[in-house]
């Protein structure tokens, strides 16, 4: 983003790297090989293939794709059930604007198909957000208090 200058990359950036961080952390994939292994077959997959055969917008694309895909067990869970014990609304109202900030840039530099599945792991991610969100403030009607601390 600063080689560019692109207020969107920047600003996409610095509000996603520390959430990603303090997720990896909580993961601890160093305490569980196969996840890891999983993750890094998937990263290779859906970014590192589609780059090899389409150049940075084949991965683009792919990284987009994943995205949704990844998020969408996250949604299914919300609809299909009445809590949202451990989810973080603002986490997810963050993926979706940092989601959003790539859909700014992608639109301006005309990428279509990259700013296509951008904007649709985006909406899964708002849909995560705000689901929880709702699941959280019922949680706060029957037990006041209990809600925020699970949603903070």
């Amino acid at each position: 983003g600063v080689s560019i200058h692109s207020w969107q990359l920047i600003i996409g950036s610095a509000l996603a790297l520390p959430l990603q961080m303090m997720i990896w952390s909580r993961l601890k994939p160093w305490t569980r090989p196969g996840v890891a292994l999983n993750s890094l077959l998937f990263f290779a997959a859906f970014c590192c293939a589609p780059a090899i055969f389409w150049g940075w917008s084949g991965a683009a694309v792919g990284a987009g794709t994943a995205g949704w895909i990844t998020r969408s067990p996250q949604l299914v869970q919300l609809v299909r059930h009445e809590g949202a014990t451990g989810v973080s609304a603002s986490s997810w109202l963050t993926a979706a604007v940092v989601s959003g900030l790539w859909v700014i840039y992608y639109s301006g530099e005309r990428l279509w198909p990259v700013m296509s599945v951008t904007a649709v792991a985006g909406l899964v991610s708002l849909s995560i957000a705000a689901l929880a969100g709702w699941r959280h403030r019922q949680v706060d009607d029957v037990f006041p208090g209990y809600g925020h601390a699970i949603a903070d």
